[in-house]
């Protein structure tokens, strides 16, 4: 049993010094296949970690309608918290979009007009987990249609454009990773 296993050797030692050409020309494809492959397999991996981030930046702006009542607006939100794609709801009572209107103008809207005109909203976070492109067009029906909502606001084209580029990234590491199997079992045969 071990002669065998030691001619073996021996031998495919001999053919490796008699095919040097061949046999490097065969650990190289390997080597360079494995290589590129470990590669794009990291790049895979790594790559929803950006995507990720910019999910969480995702935010639905949710306006209610200026006779809806603070308790209304709390029944809208407590339903809102209950779809599985939200994450979190921050509400904006009318006295909060006073203060940030004042934050960000510099003005008090109040005073220039005599009364409050900005209604109350929520600030919808979604859910950013997993690889697969997030959807929001049938949320954002799904607020639309509640009772007391007036406008649903949110970056719909920016968040389809960088799905769309994400699920392409992958598809193209998917396809690349083919073709580079393809080509080195080609040639390695």
């Amino acid at each position: 049993m071990i002669d065998k296993i030691s001619f073996l050797l021996i031998e495919g030692f001999r053919n490796l010094w008699r095919h040097k050409l061949t046999a490097s020309t065969s650990i190289f494809s390997i080597f360079l296949t494995l290589f590129l492959i470990g590669i794009l397999i990291i790049v895979g991996q790594n790559s929803h970690y950006p995507i990720e981030y910019f999910r969480s930046k995702y935010k639905i702006e949710v306006f209610f309608n200026k006779d809806t009542s603070d308790a209304q607006e709390k029944i809208i939100i407590e339903k809102i918290r209950e779809f599985p794609e939200v994450r979190s709801v921050t509400p904006i009572t009318k006295k909060d979009a006073v203060r940030i209107f004042k934050d960000q103008f510099g003005e008090d809207v109040v005073k220039m007009l005599g009364y409050n005109p900005l209604p109350g909203s929520a600030v919808v976070n979604i859910n950013k987990d997993g690889f697969e492109q997030v959807n929001l067009e049938p949320l954002i029906e799904e607020i639309q249609s509640l009772n007391g909502v007036d406008i649903v606001r949110y970056q719909g084209r920016l968040i389809s454009r960088l799905e769309r580029f994400y699920q392409m990234m992958i598809n193209l590491l998917k396809i690349s990773t083919g073709v580079i199997l393809l080509v080195s079992i080609v040639v390695i045969s």
